[in-house]
Protein backbone atom coordinates (compact mmCIF):
# COMPACT_ATOMS: atom_id res chain seq x y z
CA UNK A 1 0.00 0.00 0.00
CA UNK A 2 2.66 2.45 0.96
CA UNK A 3 4.52 1.65 -2.67
CA UNK A 4 1.33 2.26 -4.83
CA UNK A 5 0.84 5.77 -2.52
CA UNK A 6 4.15 6.65 -3.33
CA UNK A 7 4.36 5.64 -6.86
CA UNK A 8 1.22 7.59 -7.70
CA UNK A 9 2.76 10.66 -5.50
CA UNK A 10 5.82 10.69 -7.95
CA UNK A 11 3.54 10.40 -11.20
CA UNK A 12 1.86 13.61 -9.97
CA UNK A 13 4.53 15.83 -8.85
CA UNK A 14 6.86 14.31 -12.55
CA UNK A 15 3.50 15.56 -14.22
CA UNK A 16 3.59 18.76 -12.69
CA UNK A 17 7.09 19.52 -12.82
CA UNK A 18 7.30 18.22 -16.77
CA UNK A 19 3.73 18.23 -18.03
CA UNK A 20 3.25 22.22 -18.84
CA UNK A 21 6.91 22.76 -20.02
CA UNK A 22 5.57 22.13 -23.27
CA UNK A 23 2.54 24.57 -23.20
CA UNK A 24 4.79 27.36 -21.67
CA UNK A 25 5.85 30.76 -24.08
CA UNK A 26 8.77 31.75 -24.19
CA UNK A 27 9.71 33.46 -20.21
CA UNK A 28 10.26 36.82 -21.89
CA UNK A 29 6.53 36.62 -23.47
CA UNK A 30 3.90 38.96 -22.35
CA UNK A 31 0.77 37.65 -20.54
CA UNK A 32 -2.33 39.50 -20.89
CA UNK A 33 -5.04 38.95 -17.74
CA UNK A 34 -8.68 40.14 -17.93
CA UNK A 35 -9.82 40.48 -14.78
CA UNK A 36 -13.30 40.37 -14.20
CA UNK A 37 -15.64 41.80 -11.42
CA UNK A 38 -18.61 38.40 -10.28
CA UNK A 39 -20.96 41.24 -8.96
CA UNK A 40 -21.25 42.55 -12.16
CA UNK A 41 -22.43 46.38 -12.50
CA UNK A 42 -25.39 47.91 -10.34
CA UNK A 43 -27.02 51.06 -11.27
CA UNK A 44 -27.78 53.59 -8.48
CA UNK A 45 -31.23 54.37 -7.81
CA UNK A 46 -32.02 58.00 -9.02
CA UNK A 47 -31.62 60.59 -6.08
CA UNK A 48 -34.57 62.22 -4.97
CA UNK A 49 -33.80 65.37 -3.04
CA UNK A 50 -35.38 66.83 0.15
CA UNK A 51 -37.79 69.49 -0.64
CA UNK A 52 -36.47 72.92 0.93
CA UNK A 53 -37.45 73.19 4.78
CA UNK A 54 -40.36 75.62 5.29
CA UNK A 55 -38.96 79.36 7.06
CA UNK A 56 -41.66 79.05 9.22
CA UNK A 57 -44.51 76.63 10.74
CA UNK A 58 -47.16 79.37 11.86
CA UNK A 59 -50.26 78.81 10.55
CA UNK A 60 -49.02 76.00 8.44
CA UNK A 61 -50.65 72.35 8.07
CA UNK A 62 -48.54 69.76 9.31
CA UNK A 63 -49.11 65.89 8.46
CA UNK A 64 -48.15 63.34 11.32
CA UNK A 65 -48.66 59.82 9.75
CA UNK A 66 -47.30 56.86 11.45
CA UNK A 67 -46.98 52.88 10.61
CA UNK A 68 -49.60 51.83 13.51
CA UNK A 69 -46.64 50.69 15.93
CA UNK A 70 -46.25 50.95 19.57
CA UNK A 71 -45.19 54.11 21.20
CA UNK A 72 -45.95 56.19 17.83
CA UNK A 73 -49.02 58.02 18.94
CA UNK A 74 -47.29 59.07 22.31
CA UNK A 75 -44.20 60.33 20.58
CA UNK A 76 -46.76 62.10 17.92
CA UNK A 77 -48.93 63.67 21.69
CA UNK A 78 -45.81 65.30 22.49
CA UNK A 79 -44.68 66.51 19.40
CA UNK A 80 -48.29 67.93 18.51
CA UNK A 81 -47.74 69.58 21.90
CA UNK A 82 -44.51 71.02 21.09
CA UNK A 83 -45.36 72.29 17.40
CA UNK A 84 -48.33 73.98 18.62
CA UNK A 85 -46.24 75.90 21.32
CA UNK A 86 -43.42 76.90 19.06
CA UNK A 87 -45.59 78.00 15.96
CA UNK A 88 -48.89 79.71 16.84
CA UNK A 89 -51.60 78.59 14.36
CA UNK A 90 -49.97 75.45 12.94
CA UNK A 91 -52.93 72.79 12.25
CA UNK A 92 -51.99 68.80 13.03
CA UNK A 93 -53.74 66.43 10.56
CA UNK A 94 -53.04 62.81 12.20
CA UNK A 95 -53.08 59.21 10.28
CA UNK A 96 -51.12 55.92 9.83
CA UNK A 97 -49.93 53.86 6.97
CA UNK A 98 -52.82 51.80 4.86
CA UNK A 99 -50.43 49.16 4.35
CA UNK A 100 -47.09 47.98 3.61
CA UNK A 101 -48.04 47.57 -0.30
CA UNK A 102 -45.71 50.12 -1.82
CA UNK A 103 -48.30 51.24 -4.67
CA UNK A 104 -51.14 51.69 -1.74
CA UNK A 105 -48.30 53.89 0.50
CA UNK A 106 -47.31 55.96 -2.61
CA UNK A 107 -51.38 56.63 -3.42
CA UNK A 108 -51.97 56.97 0.21
CA UNK A 109 -48.56 59.88 0.98
CA UNK A 110 -49.34 61.97 -2.23
CA UNK A 111 -53.03 62.13 -1.17
CA UNK A 112 -51.79 63.58 2.27
CA UNK A 113 -48.97 65.65 0.64
CA UNK A 114 -51.56 67.63 -1.11
CA UNK A 115 -53.23 68.71 1.78
CA UNK A 116 -50.66 69.80 3.95
CA UNK A 117 -47.29 72.21 3.78
CA UNK A 118 -45.10 69.48 5.39
CA UNK A 119 -44.94 65.68 6.10
CA UNK A 120 -43.73 63.97 9.19
CA UNK A 121 -43.36 60.45 9.38
CA UNK A 122 -42.38 58.09 12.25
CA UNK A 123 -42.04 54.06 12.63
CA UNK A 124 -42.21 52.70 16.07
CA UNK A 125 -40.87 48.99 17.23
Amino acid sequence: MKNKILAVSLLLAAGLCFGGRSKAGPANEKVTLELLNPMGVIEPEPYLALRPRLSDYSGKKIALVHNIKPGVPQLFDILEEMLKQKYPGVTIQRGFNPGIQAQAQEEHFQSIAKGCDAFVYAMGD
